[in-house]
């Protein structure tokens, strides 16, 4: 079984509106991940020859984008996913 550090959901779910969500930058921030391995996980998800865990990601990852400072007043996007509380599952992060 694969160990997951603690950690503060607080510090990685954010409420909107009337729901509770994290996105993939907050997930890699909160599991000591690079961003980079949260999202070939999450894409690994999408392109999976499983039906169940292409509709998992189908039913609970919606893309968004990111802005992000690159100094000198500039910033550039990238891309990453939202997803809902209720369908976090650590395990899944934890092997990036």
């Amino acid at each position: 079984m694969t160990q997951v550090a603690e950690f503060n959901f607080q510090d990685f779910i954010q409420l909107a509106g009337n729901k509770l969500v994290t996105d993939s930058r907050s997930v890699a921030k909160a599991f000591k991940k690079a961003h980079k391995n949260v999202l070939r996980i999450i894409d690994g998800m999408r392109d999976s020859g499983n039906p169940i865990i292409r509709e998992h990601h189908r039913l609970n990852f919606e893309p968004m984008i990111f802005a992000v400072k690159t100094g000198k007043g500039a910033s550039r996007t990238i891309a990453g996913y939202a997803q809902l509380k209720h369908s976090l599952q650590p395990e899944l992060f934890a092997l990036a």
